[in-house]
């Protein structure tokens, strides 16, 4: 991932630790095939690679609603409302939103709010400075680093989730708004495409491309039919593979065959020299 200022010395001796314990592992698992196929490809390995995604906790997107925490964070109710949550760093897309968000509110009433740690003051040197002074119908919130609760409330009372990353594996962020329910718009990097398939449970927009993701939100901002169909189509995605419990039986699973194969070895090998 070249988005950050690593030692050459600290990438050599990481990728070195790394390949060491891939190659004395007895099994290998990746919670995306993007990932599986990258270790395969760049790392050399010729061992099976499980893919087994990450879970969630459907019930933590089944409690009620926080109250007022639209009113809390001062966004309107009443407008459609793009969330955008991560740390604000190139790697989750946050250079692209300023360009998405002057385009999408100068032509619709709509509310872009950000939440998470900005760790390189992009929100408050660049993103929000780019909004002053502008003819925009709709308005920006940022809210700082949420705790988890109330993020998951703000997931909640949001209508479009955005995830414009430029690399991403099998995101929480992801499955989070999948298990509440709304409709998603990301990158189709990495291991987005396992989670979101275009058109059925999300929509995914080109990596790095400020304008496709215009585009994307355009459509769920115009069509409320679309944003309910494929909300339900996400959460329907997140019942049928991605809960806890199912992902914990895979996991189980991976652990018993390697297990008894283990055993079935020592077996062999028992009898090869009796």
């Amino acid at each position: 991932m070249p988005f950050y200022d690593v030692q050459p010395g600290d990438v050599t001796w990481c990728s070195f630790i790394e390949q060491r314990a891939i190659n004395a592992a007895t099994a290998l698992t990746s919670c995306s095939s993007f990932l599986a196929g990258e270790v395969r490809a760049k790392l050399g390995v010729r061992s099976p690679v499980h893919v087994i995604p990450n879970g969630i906790d459907l019930a933590l997107f089944d409690q009620e609603e926080r109250p007022a925490i639209t009113e809390k964070y001062g966004w309107p109710k009443d407008k459609v409302t793009i969330f955008f949550a991560g740390r604000m760093e190139r790697r989750k897309g946050i250079h692209l939103c300023g360009e998405i968000a002057q385009s999408i509110l100068r032509k619709h009433d709509v509310a872009f709010v950000f939440a998470g740690q900005d760790l390189f003051g992009y929100m408050k040197d660049k993103l929000l400075p780019s909004l002053k002074g502008q003819q925009l119908r709709g308005s920006v919130h940022y809210l700082g680093k949420l705790d988890l609760p109330e993020l998951r409330s703000c997931v909640r009372a949001a209508d479009i989730f955005m995830l414009p990353s430029l690399w991403e594996n099998c995101p929480y962020s992801c499955l989070e708004a999948m298990a509440a329910g709304r409709a998603i718009v990301s990158s189709d990097q990495g291991g987005m495409p396992d989670l979101i398939q275009d058109g059925v449970n999300g929509l995914l927009a080109r990596c790095d491309d400020a304008e496709s993701y215009v585009q994307q939100l355009d459509r769920l901002i115009t069509d409320a039919t679309l944003r309910r169909k494929l909300g339900a189509e996400a959460r329907r995605s997140v019942e049928q593979r991605y809960t806890d419990d199912a992902i914990a039986r895979q996991t189980t699973g991976v652990y018993e065959r390697c297990m008894a194969e283990r055993r079935g070895g020592r077996s062999k090998r028992v009898s090869a020299g009796v």
